[in-house]
């Protein structure tokens, strides 16, 4: 079964696919996202959004988890990592980092829910 976006939520269907997507973000230097972030945590504190995510002594849980998303030996760009695997084949690789703020008990749509259901 083929995945349609417009069916399934309306959205045109031309959303771009994650190559697409890739290919526009390669380029760019994380250091350009640094500030939004800074922003989006900050309107998050002015906003009490992170309120229902503070547990243990009024802290923000935050799950890190390490992915790959690219591995190649011969399909690489300029900002790819490398390592050796053997004496003599060379591996590309784009990895990431993502973190997500979790906690045991949350409030959706003002009743309590645990986490994950």
């Amino acid at each position: 079964m083929r995945f349609a976006p417009r069916c399934a939520f309306g959205a045109p269907s031309s959303v771009p696919s994650d190559n697409h997507v890739r290919a526009l973000l390669d380029p760019a230097s994380p250091d350009h996202f640094h500030p939004v972030f800074a922003e989006v945590v900050a309107e998050l504190e002015r906003s009490d959004g992170l309120k229902d995510f503070r547990q243990l002594g009024d802290h923000v849980l935050i799950a890190l988890d390490g992915t790959e998303y690219h591995v190649s030996s011969k399909v690489r760009c300029r900002h790819c990592s490398t390592r050796k695997r053997g004496q003599d084949k060379t591996e590309h690789f784009h990895a990431m980092l993502a973190a997500t703020m979790v906690a045991p008990i949350h409030r959706a749509a003002g009743r309590p829910r645990q986490a994950g259901l």
